[in-house]
């Protein structure tokens, strides 16, 4: 079973990210955007889990943060290999608590076997992966100083546990654990 932790994006916000998708996908081609019904936070990503499901849940629910503001940066990015992108993303602030919370996840999931990442957390949301062409990091650049954020904070007051199933045409998400903050 393939899962992931991550927080869910508030109806309203989907709705304003989707907007920013329409508006890239006229100007750039050769990317898979994400249906913003997918519109995400990943906070841990566990892969495969041969694990006990029941043993990550109970341990999910023993973390304890507060709730916290989630804020964007005012502009979009991209990851690049060699000047071309490869997935464009909406940046998050690395508030604190949010942060905290990683850490904890994080934590709890390596008790279980789970790795932590060698890279650091860069919290984002993907809205696209480049499936064709180069895209050069100049045509974004000047994309993005068009577009750019203009996304409220909204308040986190939950995380979920994901399975993740691939299909062919694109994965299907089921929130299969939902843990309150404080």
């Amino acid at each position: 079973m393939r899962l992931f932790i991550a927080i869910k994006m508030p109806e309203n916000l989907k709705k304003e990210i989707n907007e920013d998708i329409k508006y890239f996908s006229k100007k750039i081609n050769g990317v898979k955007w994400v249906d913003s019904n997918k519109l995400h936070l990943t906070v841990k990503f566990l892969g495969e889990a041969k694990k006990d499901i029941n043993r990550i849940k109970d341990n999910l629910e023993k973390i304890s943060v507060d709730k916290f503001n989630m804020r964007f940066k005012d502009k979009y990015e991209a990851f690049y290999r060699k000047n071309f992108a490869k997935v464009i993303h909406l940046p998050i602030k690395k508030d604190k608590s949010l942060m905290l919370l990683h850490k904890k996840i994080v934590s709890k999931m390596a008790k279980l076997g789970f790795k932590a990442e060698k890279r650091d957390y860069y919290p984002h949301i993907t809205i696209g992966r480049v499936k064709k062409g180069n895209i050069k990091r100049e045509k974004l650049e000047k994309l993005f100083e068009k577009r750019k954020v203009e996304l409220d904070s909204f308040m986190v007051k939950k995380f979920n546990l994901i399975k993740s199933t691939l299909t062919h045409k694109g994965p299907i998400y089921n929130s299969i654990k939902k843990v309150e903050l404080k």
